[in-house]
């Protein structure tokens, strides 16, 4: 990847950035994967919640739950003033069948449908809203 218009002292920091996401590729696709796999509809986000919290205070990053029942707001400091940058993403998931055959899909099996009368579920990144 080529960045422009930035210092070099940028383009450093940039690069090493980027080899710090790389690093934590792996990690971060096994948490995609188990948030997938055992998902949750809106405002009962528990396993998720408690997960994304753990993760934040083992990675040492500062964070605040139970936002809004079941949200989790963390804040990333840097050492020096500089850019603010806001991430939003939502971890619910939509009351739908999944018919994918991933082998980390929904793990909501057929006789907890019958017997709970809810659709197996499957996590979907959702477009923020306004």
């Amino acid at each position: 990847m080529r960045v422009t218009g930035i210092g070099r002292g940028d383009a450093q920091l940039f690069s090493d950035i980027l080899a710090g996401a790389k690093a934590l590729g792996p990690e971060l696709s096994a948490i995609r994967r188990d948030i997938h796999a055992y998902p949750e509809v809106g405002f009962q986000e528990q396993r998720t919640a408690a997960l994304i919290a753990s993760k934040l205070a083992e990675f040492g990053i500062d964070y605040l739950s139970g936002v809004a029942e079941t949200g989790v707001v963390a804040t990333l400091e840097g050492s020096e003033p500089g850019w603010t940058v806001l991430l939003r993403a939502d971890m619910d998931a939509l009351p739908i069948a999944e018919e994918t055959g991933l082998m980390f899909a929904s793990t909501e099996s057929e006789v907890e449908q019958l017997q709970t009368g809810r659709p197996r579920l499957y996590s979907v990144p959702q477009p923020a809203r306004q």
